[in-house]
């Protein structure tokens, strides 16, 4: 497939590339991300474009690709990222146009204060525990689940999906 010079994305000197996004989960990064694109920085989204990389050998997949123009990248964010479950996701760090980090971000085994329990029973639910940190184990990475390391819930993809959703 041939390369249409007004599909090209601009180069940046500096800053990250969110790259191999499926095209069903564009929309939870875009939503992950846009907190962290603050006034002064360049961003640049594209949906929709052809990827051999998402495609199933006969037909090219679908995927977003988001251009940054600052190394917004933090632990934070980067779990956030890692949190939507999607292996295929790639963190490119760019310095001087060129590209000097290259990462899938990995589920991380311990979280704190990203995630909230959604056991309305939980101790960290009640308003006395307001600022106690909310902490989970990764229990499975196929499928994503997270068990409160307080009462043992436990949050599957959908109750993740909610959660980072909830938290823009």
């Amino acid at each position: 497939m041939k390369e249409k010079p007004w599909e090209k994305m601009p180069m940046i000197e500096n800053g990250v590339v969110i790259d191999h996004v499926p095209t069903d989960r564009g929309p939870l990064v875009y939503l992950i991300v846009l907190p962290y694109i603050t006034n002064g920085i360049t961003a640049n989204i594209r949906t929709n474009i052809p990827s051999q990389k998402l495609g199933d050998g006969k037909e090219y997949g679908k995927k977003w690709v988001f251009k940054i123009e600052d190394d917004i990248i933090d632990t934070t964010l980067e779990n956030k990222i890692a949190l939507t479950g999607e292996k295929e996701i790639t963190i490119n760090r760019i310095v001087n146009y060129e590209v000097v980090e290259k990462y899938h971000p990995e589920l991380p085994e311990e979280l704190s204060s990203i995630l909230q329990c959604t056991n309305p029973n939980c101790v960290t639910s009640h308003d006395y525990h307001a600022g106690q940190r909310q902490r989970f184990k990764l229990v499975s990475e196929e499928p994503v689940v997270y068990e409160c390391e307080y009462c043992g819930n436990q949050l599957y993809q959908e109750d993740i999906d909610k959660l980072l959703q909830k938290d823009i």
